[in-house]
């Protein structure tokens, strides 16, 4: 009786001191420097090529996701929906890469299935992906108009943290 009353009076003194509240909206901000070159074939068209030269002067959303990963499929309609939202002003750019794949049908597959509109690079040995040391998925990595890493964030996104993101980088 005694050890339940004292972690009741535990929950409740953390609770009230704020233990449970949501996490900060973001994991890690800071200028890494440029972002590393990245050139892959498209997932949807092997003969196109996926890479952030051609959103040179613009922010970019990156996102490294797979279709084996539960949490990448749960984030994927928010960054759909989002990015199809986004694209009508331009303002920020979104780009995905897949890793670990074997079969490009499963992501294209996916992809399909959330209407995804923008393009993922295809990099089923992770070599772009080690490049940008990503060590799980979901990893989202937030880029300048300068081209410079400003912030990363680990698991799945939510629209808040989708959001703030947003207004950082505009």
């Amino acid at each position: 009786m005694i050890a339940a009353v004292t972690v009741g009076i535990i929950v409740v003194a953390g609770v009230a001191d704020g233990m449970t509240r949501t996490p900060e909206p973001v994991q890690h901000v800071s200028d890494e420097g440029p972002a590393p070159a990245l050139h892959l074939p498209s997932v949807k068209a092997a003969s196109t090529t996926v890479s952030l030269r051609a959103d040179a002067g613009h922010p970019v959303i990156l996102n490294f996701w797979g279709s084996w990963c539960g949490p990448c499929q749960d984030e994927m309609p928010l960054l759909a929906r989002t990015a199809d939202q986004m694209g009508r002003s331009g303002r920020i750019r979104f780009l995905g890469v897949d890793l670990e794949d074997v079969h490009r049908s499963a992501a294209v597959a996916m992809m399909d299935r959330f209407g995804t509109p923008y393009p993922s690079g295809y990099d089923p040995d992770d070599s772009v992906t080690s490049e940008f040391k990503v060590v799980g998925t979901p990893t989202t990595i937030f880029i300048d108009s300068r081209g410079h890493i400003v912030g990363r964030y680990a698991g799945a996104l939510s629209a808040t943290v989708l959001q703030f993101w947003i207004q950082n980088l505009s």
